[in-house]
Order: structure tokens, then sequence, then C-alpha cells
């Protein structure tokens, strides 16, 4: 038992003079590096304080590549005047007459004629007169047998003719030339082309929201074709002749 005490005893002196080495020797504070003079260093400065260069301040301004530009603010036009057109008239007085109440209702009206096709038209007459007597015997005898509508035409280059009708539908034309060759006569048939013409009004609107009314722009009891209303028709261009 003493022997086991001397040797714990012996153990404890020898550990607390190791501590007391390692203390010493081993486990010494670092001392401070002496203060060195940085007055003369240069001064170093920050990206976000530099001041910007002159391309980057003109490239400040202008937009980032492939971002939108600001909507640059159009001015709103006007809206241009607008051209409708009232018709179609069968005459020119009648296009003239409704041009008056238009003027009356502080619109500028300009009248224009317009070709829509060909008119085909059956005319019977007689002809072969060699003298007014005696065509005028024959008118006679046709009007005191029914053909009320039949006349004698003004003398041309073609001679002396009795117009029987004028149709525009070939049945009727020879109904009238069949019903004239049972009096007794030969008739014949001529066909005629006329160009077909209507009569329109213009007028320039010239405020948004402004209308023309077609009340009143023909006669009472006119038994003309209804009028309409719609948009101008857009001016003909006219080709440039080729070099």
């Amino acid at each position: 038992m003493p022997s086991i005490l001397r040797a714990l005893l012996i153990i404890l002196v020898l550990a607390n003079a190791g501590f007391a080495a390692w203390a010493l020797l081993v486990d010494r504070p670092v001392e401070p590096p002496a203060a060195r003079d940085i007055s003369k260093l240069k001064h170093l400065t920050l990206a976000t304080e530099a001041p910007a260069s002159k391309a980057e301040a003109s490239s400040a301004g202008a937009p980032a590549a492939g971002s939108a530009p600001a909507a640059a603010q159009v001015p709103v036009a006007a809206e241009p005047p607008r051209c409708v057109t009232v018709g179609p008239f069968e005459q020119p007085e009648r296009a003239a007459a409704a041009a008056a109440p238009l003027k009356d209702r502080g619109f500028v009206p300009t009248q224009r004629d317009e070709g829509s096709g060909d008119i085909v038209e059956y005319w019977v007459y007689l002809g072969g007169f060699a003298t007014d007597a005696a065509e005028e015997r024959v008118l006679r005898q046709l009007q005191s047998r029914g053909l009320h509508d039949a006349a004698i035409m003004p003398v041309r280059s073609q001679g002396r003719r009795l117009s029987l009708g004028l149709f525009t539908d070939h049945a009727r034309a020879e109904r009238r030339a069949r019903d004239a060759r049972a009096l007794g006569v030969t008739p014949q048939i001529e066909e005629q082309h006329h160009a077909e013409a209507s009569y329109w009004v213009d007028v320039t609107l010239s405020a948004p929201g402004q209308d023309v009314s077609l009340a009143g722009l023909l006669p009472v009891g006119a038994q003309d074709t209804p009028l309409t209303l719609h948009s101008c028709p857009a001016p003909a261009v006219q080709a440039s002749a080729s070099p």
C-alpha cells in the first residue's frame, strides 16, 4: 500500500513539473507586430464611389439593349371628311332639284352622272313611203283599227318612217309587228342600243356623326327608283403611260 501512494505522488509531481514547463516555454502570448506608418499609402476608391466616365454617362440615358423603348405620345389625328352620295336620280333635273334642299341644310352638294350599262330597245316601224300624204293615209288607217300609239317620225336620211312602238322586250315587239301585219302592212323591227345613265348627288360630311336625311329630296308622288345613301365611289386612277 505505501508503495502505491509513493508512485501516485511521483506521478503528480512529474505532471505538475511538465505543466509548469509547458506554461513557461510553449504557451507564451504572441506579441503584436509593430505599427506601420500608412499615411503615404495610395488611397483606394470603391467602384461605387468612382465617378462615371463620359462613355458611361452617355450610355446611362440610353435604354439597355433589348429593353422596350418608352411609348411615344402620338397626337390623335382629326377625322378626315367623309363623302356620301345620294341617288340614283333618273333625270339630271331631279338631281338638281334634290341639291337645293341639301344646300338649305348647310351642305355643299355636287352633281355627278354615272353610266350603269347598255339598254337594248326594239323599235317597230313602217318605211318606204314616197310622200307625206301616203304616210299620213296609212297612219289614219292604223289608228282607226286600234294602233293608237302609231306616230309619224321626222324625215331623216333613212327616209320617211312611221313608228308603231318602242319596246324593251323583244317578245312584245314581235307581238306588235304581228298585229300590224294582220292589218295589211309589213313592219320591221330594229334593235337599238342606248347607254343608260343615272344621276347622283355627292355630299361631303365634315363633322363627326353628321348624316344626310333623304326626306324631301324627291317630289311628292314621284315614281322614281327609291333613293339610297352610301359612300362615294373611289376616284378613278388614271394609269400612267409606259415609256
